[in-house]
């Protein structure tokens, strides 16, 4: 009876592993969407944002004299950095995060001062 009790135990708690998904899993669902991040240099808005679509991304520079830069590609997520690979070959970018996941709630940031703030 010991054993067969061991078992089930042993395969409730195999289930329980296989349904909580990883933690990658849960912050690439959080990322979904559009995110924003706005500053100032020199008195002159700047901002970047990141859409975030599936693995895909796209990204996007306004500076103070409104002129965008657009980026594609693909991304990667390891345990505090979202690692960014354009479609163009250019240089890989990173981005650091934090991810609660108690709440599920992320927060982006840019140069570890500046914060994305998820668009709704």
């Amino acid at each position: 009876m010991k054993k067969i009790l061991s078992i089930i135990l042993v395969m409730l708690m195999c289930m329980s592993l296989c349904a909580c998904g990883s933690k990658t899993d849960k912050v690439q669902k959080s990322l979904q969407g559009s995110w924003v991040a706005e500053w100032r240099v020199a008195g002159n808005p700047i901002g970047r944002y990141y859409i975030f679509k599936g693995d895909t991304f796209t990204t996007g520079r306004v500076t103070a004299n409104g002129e965008t830069n657009k980026t594609t590609g693909t991304y990667e997520i390891t345990d505090s950095v979202i690692q960014f690979t354009s479609d163009d070959g250019s240089e890989s970018k990173e981005l650091e995060y934090s991810y609660n996941e108690e709440t599920g709630e992320i927060t982006l940031w840019w140069d570890d001062s500046i914060q994305f703030v998820k668009e709704k």
